[in-house]
């Protein structure tokens, strides 16, 4: 039976000889947060990368993102969202649909005579990327794919009907922001990274078996709850990260039963494709410190599989 307390974040433990500096996982949504694209860079700057074959796709792609996270606001027109952006060979270069994914369209509160338009940024030849804007419009009756393209893309177009009503940028790590007012903004995981860390951390506790578990995470008390009901059928402790203690060999132990106990996160560096991640897992709690493993794992049917192994280490 799994026990659920109050959660505390991590975010640096010390272990003997070792100084582990943890990347913590948001786990789901936080309010009021600033977004990680948040740059002094002027737009025109940000365009000229876009629009620049020298910079990497990723860093491309980046800059376009950056350019909406600071400078389009809900509630402009695409006429404005035109002037903004400036450019159109990286905008014709996008694959750009409506939006399939159920998630998003959810929080961005899709409702009648609007339509969510998913643009894939520089996509790969199968018109996947890793990099993704969707635009939740209104302002037309009837509107559809053709229309929302059209006017995205043709800069000709003065027409200042229709809307951005709300909108989400979401990231390679399957982080997802989403701009739903002129100062409101949230960010969660999307479900398929919150899947694939729960697997990898479920993996890690298989092989452990240990009985008690602190996951190393950031993110709101409620949200880490529910999270934690993916694990309801592991008959294992999970507690508080102030529950725990770390003694000077770096040894974990449960406050409260005098238990051993292990740490342990996960995380996704990128999604590579729609079923390719690079990830990286680690556990610690005991005197040889931590093992982990990185490498590109393969999302099939709710399980993972290791495709490649870049390092698996104990130390």
């Amino acid at each position: 039976m799994i026990k659920f307390f109050n959660v505390l974040a991590i975010k640096y433990w010390i272990v003997p000889l070792i100084f582990f500096s943890i990347t913590t996982i948001i786990l789901a949504s936080e309010k009021n947060m600033e977004s990680r694209l948040k740059t002094s860079k002027d737009s025109s700057d940000l365009s000229n990368i876009a629009d620049n074959m020298k910079y990497e796709p990723h860093e491309r792609a980046k800059a376009i993102s950056s350019i909406f996270a600071n400078y389009i606001k809900p509630g402009q027109t695409i006429s404005d969202m035109r002037k903004v952006i400036r450019s159109d060979k990286w905008l014709a270069a996008a694959k750009i649909t409506e939006s399939r994914e159920d998630e998003i369209n959810l929080f961005l509160r899709q409702e009648k005579d609007t339509l969510i338009i998913s643009i894939a940024l520089l996509p790969d030849d199968a018109g996947w990327s890793p990099w993704n804007i969707y635009l939740n419009i209104s302002g037309k009756k009837n509107i559809d794919d053709f229309t929302a393209m059209e006017y995205l893309i043709d800069n000709s177009k003065k027409d200042d009907v229709i809307k951005i009503i709300n909108f989400a940028i979401s990231y390679p790590d399957g982080w997802v922001e989403m701009f739903l007012a002129e100062k409101e903004l949230s960010g969660f995981y999307s479900e398929k990274t919150l899947s694939v860390i729960e697997l990898l951390i479920k993996e890690k506790m298989r092989i452990r078996k240990a009985d008690f578990w602190f996951i190393d995470f950031e993110g709101d008390n409620v949200s880490f709850l529910k999270f934690l009901k993916r694990f309801e059928n592991f008959d294992v402790h999970i507690k508080s990260i102030n529950d725990a203690k770390i003694n000077k060999d770096g040894l974990v132990w449960d406050k409260e039963t005098g238990k051993r106990a292990f740490i342990v996160y996960a995380k996704i560096f990128r999604w590579i494709s729609q079923d390719l991640a690079e990830v990286e897992s680690r556990d610690y709690g005991d005197s040889l410190g931590a093992s982990g493993i990185s490498g590109i794992i393969r999302l099939i049917d709710k399980r993972i599989k290791w495709e490649k192994i870049f390092s698996s280490w104990e130390s």
